[in-house]
């Protein structure tokens, strides 16, 4: 499948139903809540795209220094990635290396101990695809959803929110539709 025939099937999808998949997850705000694991150079420039488009952000970083100015700007910070999954419907980690998303997914605070029931994990670091496969099957046994989300532009793209999501999901396109919805947003 072409990446345009993608992006007119979630075109199309966006126009039948254009809010309805994220009533389920959504906040006070109508937007689901997010949780974002890792404010290196491109998380932290991600994370503050979330937060200008009125996204409820709870984050974690293990370098704690990382997390300040993100309390400033209205981000609820906690101290496990567990806590992290707890309090979110969408979970984007974004870390330098495949052992960093595997103890962050099943470390002893790891998301898998707080992910909820319907929550979709989202993985945007660029790591072993086996580590994403590994991690798709143990959430799925705690009935959320996984995507292998790498992205492509780097730091000027993570601040200037252009980023290119390379998503692999079997099941559905229609799951993508938040991030799709996402890229769109900051694009305008």
């Amino acid at each position: 499948m072409s990446s345009g025939s993608f992006g007119v099937r979630l075109q199309r999808t966006l126009s039948r139903n254009p809010i309805g998949l994220l009533r389920r997850h959504a906040s006070s705000n109508g937007k689901p809540s997010v949780g974002f694991i890792g404010l290196g150079n491109m998380g932290s420039n991600m994370a503050k795209n979330l937060i200008k488009k009125e996204y409820t952000l709870t984050l974690y970083d293990v370098q704690s220094a990382s997390t300040a100015k993100f309390e400033k700007l209205g981000a609820t910070v906690v101290t496990t990635p567990a806590e992290v999954a707890s309090c979110s419907d969408r979970i984007i980690t974004m870390l330098p290396a495949s052992q960093h998303v595997k103890t962050a997914f099943t470390g002893s605070d790891g998301i898998l101990k707080g992910i909820k029931e319907g929550a979709i994990a989202i993985d945007c670091s660029t790591i072993d695809p086996d580590v994403s496969k590994e991690i798709a099957v143990l959430t799925k046994e705690k009935g959320a959803s996984f995507l292998d989300a790498p992205v492509s532009g780097g730091v000027g793209a993570a601040t200037g929110g252009t980023l290119t999501f390379m998503v692999e999901q079997r099941k559905s396109v229609i799951t993508c539709f938040w991030l799709y919805q996402w890229w769109v947003q900051q694009r305008q």
